[in-house]
């Protein structure tokens, strides 16, 4: 005889005895807000890092936020220590700046040179040249999901062929709609940085 569905799925309610026991014959470790982990060496390291606020950094062992591994000063050493491994590139005049230092973006040497504090060098904000982000081109991959079961992009008619590059084409020669750092730390020495700093007068 088949079981019924009360027999197939249990039913326990919230205030049912089953749905929770108080225990006595257990022991391990409750983190600070109240939360069982058990017993042993990993639950002992959950548990501590659950009821924790800060942790030891992993550089120089200062208190910092769970939330990060590093102290701040740590991060700026790191960061700085990243920033000096970048190969350099002069700036070609219209690309975006990224701060390092400030985690701030500027439109150009100029921007940069006017958002100096007192006492600081334009080195001091460790720049980053950007690269542009213009949108996703087209490829064939866009109708995999609709091609039938073995087939390719030979099914795709010309004139999509023809759209795809007509639109990519117009994507590529469009304005950046935003930035991001890139891999080129800016070079203060070459020669369009160099001109742009003799002529406002400025030391990098």
């Amino acid at each position: 005889m088949p079981a019924s569905k009360t027999e197939q799925k249990q039913v326990v309610m919230r205030d049912s005895p089953e749905a929770a026991s108080y225990r006595t014959d257990i022991k391990g470790w409750v983190s600070r807000d109240g939360f069982f982990y058990g017993d042993g060496d990993t639950n002992e390291a959950t548990a501590r890092y659950a009821g924790c606020t800060h942790v030891a950094c992993n550089r120089c062992g200062a208190p910092v936020e769970k939330r990060w591994l590093a102290c701040d000063g740590c991060r700026d050493l790191m960061d700085l220590e990243c920033f000096e491994k970048m190969p350099k590139a002069d700036w070609d005049g219209e690309s975006m700046l990224y701060s390092k230092a400030r985690d701030t973006y500027y439109n150009g040497l100029e921007d940069a040179l006017d958002a100096l504090e007192e006492g600081q060098a334009l080195a001091d904000l460790l720049l980053v040249i950007c690269t542009p982000n213009r949108g996703s081109l087209l490829t064939d991959e866009y109708f995999a999901d609709e091609f039938p079961e073995y087939g390719d992009s030979s099914s795709l008619p010309d004139e999509v062929w023809a759209a795809m590059e007509a639109f990519n084409a117009a994507v590529q020669a469009m304005r950046p709609l935003s930035w991001s750092p890139g891999k080129f730390a800016l070079d203060l020495d070459g020669p369009v940085a160099k001109a742009i700093l003799k002529a406002a007068g400025s030391q990098p």
